[in-house]
């Protein structure tokens, strides 16, 4: 008796392979998902595969039709008690006994807010990675972990040292973006490196903000750098044509909630008469919950912002959030803010800054993965 597996993305594609290759002769007994993981365990795949077997061609002269329904029955029942016996032995591996150092590592990145994706993702990863007693080792589980975390970062740190001409800010209330622009142009206007030393001028729009035109123009007198404050799309597009003087153009945004999505789209409007000259860069609290980083990123996506800067990271002991994000949305970080004073607490991103705030690791910080 020949028997046969075929695999296809779902039951019927791959039930239409059987009956292509063996016609009506092929008898399908039973089924079963599997997930396949793209690159470092992630990016699932699901298939279906299907296993039967081929019966013979039916002898001259056929049997008498009562036989024929006898045999058949019997064949029926027999398929039916394998295909129980398949489906508990396969729901018996879909459970498998969970070990001691698994619970741990699920409650280490628990306890350090990763997402649930990222947690089952990473499991998975571990188990299939690391052998078994590899895996009842605490330390290398932990380094494991560790490295996959340390993989997860993106730096934008080439862009860091030597910004675009023209660079803006966007992002919600109450991430310090303001704050931030002024770190910004006191690193490069007051730069002890005369490479490095740039001409800056800040644009802030402060058309719906109470205070903003102050706190920024207090900034401006501090560093000796102009500040000009538009209203209007034109004064934008008027202010910028009026700045060739300057070698760092920056422009602070008006900060809004990713749920007001009619004045999002108003600014996106009045940013536009900016055309494609300017780097763009997100700006996110890091003490903010991951799946409001989900949404947050989503949402200030039609800005085509093409980087991401981190703030207040000194309000939080957790990076989990920060982590899970960087793995769904791919994009890299340009600066982490990590305080108020200017524009010291202005940092260049490395991984020993996120890393170092993991809670519950018996790793040494001297042992940590600095990729990236």
């Amino acid at each position: 008796m020949e028997h046969f597996s075929e695999e296809a993305p779902t039951y019927e594609e791959a039930v239409e392979q059987v009956r292509q290759k063996y016609g009506d002769r092929a008898k399908i007994y039973a089924r079963e998902r599997r997930t396949t993981r793209g690159f470092l365990g992630f990016g699932r795949k699901e298939t279906v595969l299907v296993s039967g077997y081929v019966t013979a061609a039916p002898a001259q002269p056929e049997p008498p039709p009562v036989q024929q329904e006898q045999g058949y029955d019997q064949l029926l029942s027999e398929l039916k008690r394998m295909e129980q016996r398949l489906a508990s032995r396969n729901q018996g591996a879909s459970a498998p006994v969970r070990s001691k150092q698994i619970e741990k590592m699920e409650a280490l990145l628990d306890g350090n807010d990763f997402s649930r994706d990222f947690i089952s993702n990473a499991l998975q990863l571990v188990q299939s990675r690391l052998s078994v007693k590899d895996l009842e080792d605490p330390m290398k589980a932990e380094m494991f972990i560790l490295r996959l975390i340390s993989e997860t970062f993106r730096f934008d740190v080439e862009r860091a040292l030597s910004l675009p001409r023209v660079f803006g800010i966007v992002g919600p209330t109450g991430v310090g973006k303001t704050t931030t622009v002024a770190k910004i142009a006191a690193r490069f206007s007051l730069s002890p490196s005369v490479k490095r030393r740039r001409r800056v001028k800040i644009i802030p729009i402060d058309s719906f903000r109470i205070g903003a035109r102050e706190q920024i123009g207090n900034y401006g007198s501090l560093m000796d750098i102009p500040v000009d404050s538009v209203e209007t799309p034109q004064q934008l597009a008027r202010c910028m044509e009026a700045s060739s003087d300057a070698d760092l153009l920056l422009i602070d945004t008006i900060g809004k909630s990713p749920r007001d999505t009619v004045t999002l789209q108003e600014m996106q409007k009045f940013l536009s008469v900016c055309g494609e000259d300017v780097f763009w860069a997100l700006a996110l609290s890091a003490s903010t919950k991951a799946r409001d980083m989900m949404t947050i990123t989503e949402t200030f996506e039609p800005f085509k912002y093409q980087s991401l800067i981190l703030t207040k990271l000194d309000e939080t002991d957790y990076i989990g959030n920060i982590v899970s994000m960087l793995h769904e949305r791919q994009k890299p970080i340009l600066y982490v803010s990590a305080g108020q004073k200017v524009p010291t607490d202005l940092l260049v991103p490395k991984t020993e800054l996120f890393l170092e705030k993991l809670q519950g690791f018996s790793v040494d910080l001297e042992h940590l993965t600095t990729s990236g």
